[in-house]
This record gives structure tokens, C-alpha cells and sequence, in this order.
């Protein structure tokens, strides 16, 4: 191996030497962090698809001959599945060792589930149906008392309550068709899209105490104090008597926003119509956005910094409006000014969308994604423009829009500390060398800083501290302070294969990548340190966790949503040894929060 110096410039950034081959000698390799072999295999073709709860996804065969698998964790059982994985449960309990273990499982259709509740100190299990798909605690020992939320014969929704295998339905005054924002943190109050029951279609938002389930009207069925919001294109009547649901979203396509909400509603003119409120006394309590017409607009989902954390505060909504002629518009919705931001589109298909940490800020781009050749997923929009929208700037009309770059942007990131942004500039895929860029999250005092063989997604650059980015150069991760004025890197490990998966200023990744059979160590290494490493395994081809939000780069890993930061995190790997071995196969170890200082 090199000797790497500890600080160099990043567009010298020379790389050399070879990497270390894995041992591998016959004798079987000491493995950390208590790992427990799941499955003996040796299979070329075997590829990671995610995770599910204790299951992890994974396919066998070529790309016309897929075989779709998974595997238990707890248990090591393998089972074939269809490549929709649709007969796997959701995962509600974060922990693989308590006594009661929560899945749910669909009924046949999107909203009807069953949750069951397995004991596995009695090996019992219980099984409830009608349920919907709402955030709902797990029995920690079994005399707590839960509340689900099941459907009647009507479709309607109603609460039950008590201990887990001896629930009772508590009657309420309202025809209950949906619960707004059914995953968000719980809290004393639920609440619900319904209609009194003289008038069951004639729908409104309620609120209902958690504790008492005394209910009140939040947003009424009928539309009494509206006007359109500053930068909104009036258009339509502004006469409503309910609410519009959509049966295809879960919570029926009502936002949180703020201690307020967004909505649609039908107007008496035979329009839909989206709204914002209710706002207090004073002002008209209903803010009408925009009408829905053939063009959209489409809700565009925002990524925030700290998906990967934890639900943080909301992002500001944000819709995208395509036209035929090409042209388009995105609109903001800014809640701190009650205004709609429009700008105009230079984006002709569903675009990526970003907020900064503190949320006044959206970038928005396409993010090329690698061809998937195993799947019918192998086209990605390419590269294209940057646009920010600063909700800051008080300007009218679009004057908040900037374009920050025209062309081949497909990776960008906002500070912690919110002080600067970066964008990766790379030609379209199989382009080599990418330019990147940095500017406050204004997009002011823009500069490049460098022309490299950087990685783009999913292994991008990211902030990992309130000022230091992390990126891939060639084949060695390094990271830079956006604030030095010298663009030095610092090294953190070499020849680099996989993911990172953070573990607060440790992550974990493959390092010393063989270039003879493309397996890896695998470790956690210390970051600000990167010579103090903890080894998890020689010999490693790849490797994800089922425990954290994209698993290190696959997007369809669901955890439990009960999950804390103290939680154990099991990283699963395929081990496959230069000569095949009884070791080659999947292991899993699992890290302790205490494992790390």
C-alpha cells in the first residue's frame, strides 16, 4: 500500500500502487462484531435488493432469469418470493430480541391490513384484521394497551383500544375515511380526514384527543373565509362544501404544513383546487394555491439532509407543472410569507428536489442514476440543469429562482452549518472525470475547486460534519473543508469498495479493495482518524444494513419506524474467498452503540 499523505490538494490528487489482497490461506478468518455465518453460498450473479424489516432482499441469475430471495436474519430461513416481494410483512419492532415481534401484511389491497403480534416467548401469535396502515406501538410486555385503526364494513375507519388480544371499538360521532399524515411522529392528538354522519361525504379535517377521543373541527367541510395567496394565478370559483380525497395516497393527499395543513378541495364550479389553512382569526383562514388541470401540477417529493436520521422538520411542498409545448413550471409554497413561488421549469420530466438544513432553501436537478442491466431499470433522465429556489429573498414573482448551472449537474448537497452547497458537474454516464463546485446555499460566490474522477450517485459526495465533504476520488475516500480556501484532502481510507453507512464520526465501508477479485476488507472506521479501524471481515464482495434508511445505497430498505439512534445496526455481507471455502456465504454482525467511542 502507498504511504498517503495526510493532506493533498484535490486537483493533484495523484493515485497509485496496488491493493491488498484479502488473506486467504485456508484458514478461517477471525470476524468482528459478533458475527454469526446466515447461509453458505457462492453464487457470481448474487446482488443486494434491500431490506425488510429482518429480511434481506436479494436476487440470483442473469437478467433474464432473475430468482428473487430472501433471508431471515434472526433465523437464517430462505424464501422465494416474486419479484414484487408483496407477500413480505412491514416491520414494527426494532429490535429482533424482544419477546413480541409486529409485522404488518397486506389484505389484498392497498389500505386493508392484517398486523400480527407474535410471542415468541409462548409461540403464539396474534392476528388482527381490517387494520389500517397507521403508526401503531408494539407490546413490550404484553398488558400495555395499544390502539389500532380498523375499517368497518362501510370503509370506514374507527379506534380500538385496550390490550392486544382483547381490543374494544370506541364509537365516534364521524364517518372516519383516512388518517392525515399516518406515519408522523404520534402525539396527543389524531388527525383524521371525515364527515359528521348526517353528512358522511361532506368532508372536513378533525382532530381527535388520543386520550379521550373527544373530537374538534379542525378544517370545515365547507369553505367559509378563502382567498388566493399572494403569487397564486386566481382562476375558478371559490365556493366549496368538502374536501377532495385521493384514495391512491395514504392520509388522501392532505399535508402537514407547519401547524396547518394543505388540501384539496371541489369547487362548486366543478374545479379541484388546492388549498393551504386554516390561518387564525383576522386574515382569510383558507389560502387557495392553484387549480388542477390536465398539466398537474404533480407533487414533487423533497429530500431533506437528515432523511437518514431521523424525520427532522417538514420540507417546504413543492409541485411540478409539465406543459406540451416543453416549457413548465415548479411552485413553492412558502409558509413563512403565505406565498406561492413559481418558476419557470426548465425540466421536462419528474425532477429530484433538495432543501437545505434550515428548510429556506430547494435545489432542484436530475440525478443519473447507473444502469441496472439485471432489471428493466436501466434509464435515468440525464444530467441537467441547477436550480435553486431561496425562499430568504423577499423578491416577488421569480425572483427567489436562480439557474446556478445549465447542463450535467447530478449531484448536489447543502452545508449543516448552512453556509454552502456543492454540485457535482459530470458529462452523461460513462463519462469519466466531473468538475466540482461550491457556493454559499445562496448560490453566491460560486467556484470550482477541482476536475477529477469523482464519484457521482450513489456514492456522491455528502456533507458529513458542518462543514467537511466527504467524496470518492479514483478509488480512495477523503474529505475537505468547504471553508479552506486551499482545497486540501484528507485522507480516510484507500481503494475504497461500497457504501458508507454512517455511525456518528465512524462509518462503516469496504477498504483495500483487491483488484484481482474485487473483494474488499470490511470495517468501521474512524473518520477524522482514518488509520483506527475496526475490522468486520476479510475477503467481503458486497455489503448492506438492513437497519438504516437506503442501507448504504439501496433504496428499498424499510426499517422499523420505532428505531432510535441507540438501536443495534447489523451490517449483512457476502463473503467469497479467493478459493471456495465453507465460509463463503452471508454473515451478519451487528454493532453496538457502546462498540463505538
Amino acid at each position: 500500500m502507498r504511504a498517503a499523505a495526510a493532506r493533498a490538494a484535490l486537483c493533484s490528487l495523484a493515485v497509485c500502487g496496488a491493493a491488498l489482497a484479502a488473506c486467504d490461506d485456508g484458514t478461517p478468518a477471525a470476524r468482528g462484531f459478533g458475527s454469526i455465518q446466515l447461509a453458505s453460498m457462492r453464487d457470481p450473479t448474487f446482488a443486494f435488493r434491500g431490506a425488510n424489516g429482518d429480511f434481506v432482499l436479494y436476487t440470483t441469475g442473469t437478467a433474464l432469469n432473475l430468482s428473487y430471495w430472501s433471508i431471515d436474519i434472526g433465523t437464517g430461513a430462505i424464501a422465494q418470493h416474486d419479484s414484487t416481494y408483496a407477500d413480505l410483512p412491514v416491520p414494527q419492532t426494532p429490535d429482533e430480541r424482544a419477546r413480541f415481534q409486529c409485522f404488518y401484511t397486506n389484505q389484498g389491497g392497498m389500505e386493508i391490513w392484517q398486523f400480527e403480534i407474535e410471542d415468541r416467548q409462548l409461540g403464539q401469535v396474534t392476528t388482527i384484521d381490517d387494520v389500517a396502515l397507521v403508526r401503531t406501538t408494539c407490546p413490550v410486555n404484553g398488558d400495555e394497551t395499544l390502539t389500532l385503526w380498523r375499517y368497518d364494513a362501510d370503509r370506514r375507519l374507527t379506534p380500538w383500544t385496550g390490550r392486544y388480544d382483547a381490543l374494544q371499538m370506541i364509537p365516534l360521532d364521524l364517518a372516519i375515511v383516512d388518517i392525515v399524515d399516518p406515519f408522523g411522529e404520534p402525539g396527543a392528538v389524531v388527525n383524521v380526514i371525515a364527515g359528521r354522519v348526517p353528512q358522511p361525504d361532506a368532508l372536513g379535517i378533525f382532530a381527535i384527543d388520543a386520550s379521550t377521543y373527544a373530537i374538534t373541527e379542525v378544517l370545515s367541510p365547507g369553505l367559509t373565509s378563502g382567498a388566493w395567496a399572494e403569487g397564486a394565478t386566481p382562476s375558478g370559483a371559490m365556493d366549496s362544501t368538502t374536501l377532495v380525497r385521493d384514495e391512491r395516497v395514504l392520509g388522501g393527499e392532505v399535508l402537514r404544513i407547519g401547524d396547518h395543513f394543505g388540501y384539496w378541495r371541489a369547487m362548486s364550479d366543478g374545479g379541484v383546487t388546492f388549498f393551504v389553512g386554516p390561518f387564525g382569526s383576522g386574515t382569510p383562514r383558507e389560502r387557495a394555491l392553484f387549480v388542477r388541470n390536465g398539466t398537474g401540477p404533480d407533487r414533487v417529493g423533497v429530500k431533506t439532509p437528515d432523511d437518514n436520521y431521523g424525520l427532522g422538520f417538514r420540507p417546504p411542498p413543492v409541485w411540478q407543472r409539465g406543459d406540451p409545448s416543453g416549457s413548465g413550471e415548479l411552485l413553492v409554497w412558502d409558509d413563512a410569507r403565505q406565498r406561492v413561488v413559481t418558476c419557470p421549469s426548465p425540466f421536462t420530466s419528474a425532477v429530484n428536489a433538495l432543501a437545505s438544513f434550515d428548510r429556506g432553501k430547494v435545489a432542484f436537478f436530475y440525478e443519473q442514476r447507473l444502469p441496472d442491466y439485471s432489471t428493466a431499470d436501466i434509464f435515468s433522465p440525464p444530467p441537467g440543469p441547477l436550480l435553486l429556489v431561496d425562499l430568504t429573498n423577499p423578491a416577488a414573482g421569480s425572483g427567489p429562482c436562480a439557474t446556478l448551472a445549465t447542463n450535467d449537474v447530478n449531484a448536489l448537497g447543502f452545508a449543516p452549518d448552512d453556509t454552502a452547497m456543492f454540485w457535482l458537474v459530470s458529462p452523461p454516464y460513462p463519462a469519466i472525470r466531473s468538475d466540482l463546485w461550491l457556493a454559499g446555499t445562496d448560490g453566491s460566490a460560486q467556484r470550482e475547486i477541482g476536475n477529477n474522477q469523482i464519484a457521482g450517485p450513489p456514492t456522491a459526495p455528502r456533507f458529513v460534519g458542518p462543514s467537511q465533504l466527504e467524496l470518492q476520488i479514483d478509488s480512495d475516500l477523503v474529505w475537505m473543508d468547504v471553508h479552506d480556501s486551499s482545497n486540501l484532502t484528507h485522507t480516510i481510507v484507500e481503494h475504497v469498495m461500497g457504501p458508507t453507512i454512517d455511525r456518528g464520526r465512524w462509518l462503516i465501508t469496504g477498504y483495500d479493495a483487491s483488484e484481482q477479485d474485487g473483494t474488499a476488507r470490511l470495517g468501521v472506521v474512524n473518520r477524522d482518524n482514518g488509520h483506527e479501524k475496526k475490522p468486520i471481515s476479510s475477503a467481503v464482495k458486497v455489503f448492506m444494513s438492513p437497519d438504516i434508511p437506503n442501507g448504504g445505497g439501496y433504496p428499498t430498505v424499510i426499517p422499523s419506524p420505532w428505531r432510535t439512534a441507540d438501536d443495534p445496526v447489523r451490517v449483512v455481507y457476502l463473503v467469497q474467498g479467493r478459493n471456495p471455502s465453507p465460509q463463503d456465504g452471508l454473515w451478519v454482525a451487528t454493532i453496538n452503540a457502546g462498540d463505538l467511542p
